[in-house]
């Protein structure tokens, strides 16, 4: 099964051996008389919504980034740079 999934999608190889290892441990999990839950697929969309709606949240705080951020390569820690710059922050309010 592996062997098909890569074939019909190749740029998957690399990461081969984490696939496999994910699915052994559904198998076992699945032999132990396991479940394995999963969201409806209409509840697996883009957070980007969220996302916006978290970083509004934050500037209208007063939090900000001074816009030199650079991209973060994946596996990099992403910097805890964000500073307040409002006189007083409106920590804890909500929509």
């Amino acid at each position: 099964m592996l062997e098909e999934l890569l074939s019909r999608y190749p740029s998957l190889t690399a990461c081969r051996e984490d696939i496999a290892q994910a699915s052994q441990m559904l198998i076992d999990c699945y032999r132990r008389g396991g479940k394995l839950l999963t969201p409806s697929p209409l509840l697996c969309t883009d957070n980007a919504a969220m996302t916006a709606y978290a970083g509004w949240l934050l500037g209208r705080a007063g939090f900000q980034h001074d816009l030199s951020m650079e991209t973060i390569p994946r596996g990099r820690a992403v910097p805890d740079d964000m500073v307040c710059r409002a006189e007083h922050p409106q920590s804890g309010e909500t929509a």
